[in-house]
């Protein structure tokens, strides 16, 4: 009996072994309908593998085709297709392996593009490298879904110089000696370059152009082409008899503008560049990267406009006032405009009125928000001495049962400031608490302190002011007198 078991058991075995093998054994033996080739090259800054179905012998309806790509220099991007509607398909990306799976019902039956996957490297470091490609094909059917086979040969690519990006330049703005100044850059450079041609656009109706000088890395002679109408400058580089092609990194050109101040300060402008035409010492044709920049006229923010803000209840009212607290060369530059803006907790406090103050001159407008928010714009037609000081009150009504214990947060900013020239503001904010029900001193704690500051309210010996008020009335029977005194006692026995 145990010889039988044991007989029984082997044949089992086998005939797993079997199973689990012989789809290896048969998927070898498939017939190969095709050959996939595949081949790389560079398309508008992409490295793309074309993938070509060749010697096709039946009607391909399924398949699974697989990149496999160095990942520490490329990164898969996309795919497209190629000559053939691949019906359905999706892709996987997955540690260095590119994957597209499609299905058909529209059988492939010719040679022609059958994939194109896209990928995207950086310009640091990969030029000079060999980049390989394995191409794999999979889980091929035809009709009657027969499952078949292909063999397939992958590609490679070396990135030389001129196939892409040979320089990378960076570009910043300063003001040197009164004048805004424009500098190009070479961060990165990848061989080198014998000739170029570099493009600036730039705001001619803040700058006036006035000269550019070759910097530290420039190499051979140049000329300059400069239209201040349209606010372009050309500038073309070429070697001399005795220059050498540029291979440093390192300050490229700086290029000079005049200004106003009075029109500039506040403004911002931007520096466009473009590089085009460049050709190696070789004389291939190659590209460059450039980083456009922007300057921002800034003024001394100690020498601006300033407005402060407090908040405080008065009788019915929450009450935020603004002060105008600095005036940027008051005695010179008057403000005409400008936007001063109070966000609040809507949830809390409802909007009433506002009132100007004495430092407020012109006329106003406001417009009121829906999340919370109040913009007052102050406009004046005649330069007349600003005055600071007051500036702003707003007004809020607030429920008293919602408010207690609370803290009430005010964002304030002032924008669109303009005077004789535009000027900026600095803004604080503020925020008032609400004390508990109780806490006349404000020290967090419902004690005999605010019992007795509360005796001394009613018996004339001191006065409350009327955030104190809010919060005095204990027992809520609209009159505040002894017997809150007495609650509050009370609560301490309790």
């Amino acid at each position: 009996m145990k010889k039988f078991k044991r007989l029984v058991a082997i044949i089992s075995l086998v005939m797993l072994t079997a199973t689990v093998f012989m789809p290896l054994a048969n998927a070898a033996e498939y017939p190969s309908i095709a050959h996939f080739t595949s081949n790389a090259y560079i398309e508008n800054n992409f490295l793309v593998v074309d993938v070509n179905l060749n010697e096709n012998e039946e009607s391909i309806l399924t398949s699974q085709i697989q990149v496999g790509y160095d990942d520490t220099l490329l990164a898969f991007d996309h795919y497209e297709q190629g000559d053939f509607d691949l019906g359905i398909s999706q892709v996987a990306d997955e540690n260095g392996k590119a994957t597209v799976s499609q299905s058909t019902t529209e059988p492939i039956d010719k040679d022609g593009l059958f994939l194109k996957f896209y990928f995207t490297f950086s310009e640091t470091g990969i030029y000079g490298k060999t980049v390989d490609f394995n191409l794999r094909v999979m889980h091929i059917t035809v009709e009657s879904d027969v499952v078949v086979a292909a063999t397939a040969e992958g590609c490679s690519f070396i990135f030389k110089v001129g196939d892409g990006i040979i320089a990378h330049f960076t570009s910043s703005a300063y003001i040197e000696n009164d004048m805004l100044v424009a500098e190009l850059s070479i961060e990165q450079i990848l061989g080198d370059f014998k000739s170029c041609k570099i493009l600036l656009y730039y705001d001619n109706l803040l700058l006036a152009f006035d000269h550019y000088e070759q910097s530290t890395v420039f190499e051979g002679r140049s000329a300059l082409f400069c239209d201040q109408m349209y606010g372009t400058i050309e500038v073309s580089q070429a070697m001399t008899n005795d220059s050498v092609p540029v291979s440093k990194c390192g300050s490229f050109l700086k290029f000079y503008f005049n200004y106003d101040e009075s029109t500039a300060i506040g403004s911002f402008v931007n520096f466009d560049f473009s590089i085009t035409e460049i050709t190696n010492s070789l004389g291939s044709k190659a590209h460059a990267k450039v980083d456009d920049t922007s300057y921002t006229f800034e003024a001394n923010y100690g020498e601006n406009t300033a407005f402060s803000s407090e908040a405080y209840v008065e009788g019915d009212f929450v009450v935020v006032q603004i002060s105008l607290d600095q005036l940027s060369n008051a005695d010179i530059y008057l403000i005409t405009h400008c936007v001063v803006t109070l966000n609040y907790d809507a949830e809390l406090l409802t909007f009433d009125h506002y009132e100007e103050m004495g430092a407020f001159m012109g006329n106003s407008s406001y417009e009121e928000g829906t999340d919370g928010s109040l913009s007052v714009i102050q406009q004046r037609e005649e330069l007349t001495q600003n005055l600071t000081g007051r500036f702003l009150k707003f007004y809020f009504k607030y429920n008293k049962e919602e408010i207690i214990g609370e803290t009430l947060e005010f964002g304030l900013t002032a924008y669109e400031v303009v005077s004789a020239i535009n000027v900026f503001a600095e803004t604080s904010g503020c925020e008032l608490v609400i004390n508990d029900m109780g806490d006349l001193n404000g020290d967090k704690l419902v004690n005999t302190g605010d019992a007795v500051c509360l005796l001394r309210y009613v018996t004339g010996g001191e006065m409350l002011s009327d955030a104190q008020l809010l919060v005095a009335d204990v027992n809520r029977d609209g009159t505040i007198n002894t017997g809150d005194a007495t609650n509050i006692l009370m609560i301490l026995v309790e």
